[in-house]
């Protein structure tokens, strides 16, 4: 299985059975997921750029968290941060790793927009 390092971005493939003492191969953190996972909150972000293109970064955290209250009511499947959270779980936990998370999958998003358009 292939995973992605949340802390330094470094993937790699999996070479221990054991998940607790999975670790990145560049920098020796734990903080890894899936690298589908993380492809897939990428997907998430690219929807929500195409769906509003102007949208900052900064905006689009903002839209995101005041609508999240009202539709993680109603359907917690139906927010960003939701589809982030149920991705990436936990290693969201950590702060500067969320933070930074969010800005890689949006300036992703924004690239693979830009070249499917080159297409």
């Amino acid at each position: 299985m292939r995973y992605k390092c949340l802390a330094c971005g470094h993937e790699f493939d999996d070479r221990v059975d054991n998940p607790r003492r999975r670790q990145c191969s560049n920098c020796g953190r734990r903080r890894v997921i899936d690298a589908q996972k993380y492809a897939n909150a990428v997907k998430a972000a690219k929807e929500f750029r195409r769906n509003f293109p102007s949208a900052t970064f900064e905006q689009a955290i903002a839209a995101l968290d005041s609508l999240r209250n009202v539709l993680d009511t109603a359907s917690p499947a139906a927010s960003l941060a939701s589809v982030f959270h149920g991705e990436l779980g936990d290693a969201l936990l950590d702060p500067f790793i969320a933070a930074r998370v969010g800005w890689d999958t949006w300036h992703q998003a924004g690239n693979e927009l830009q070249d499917e358009k080159k297409r």
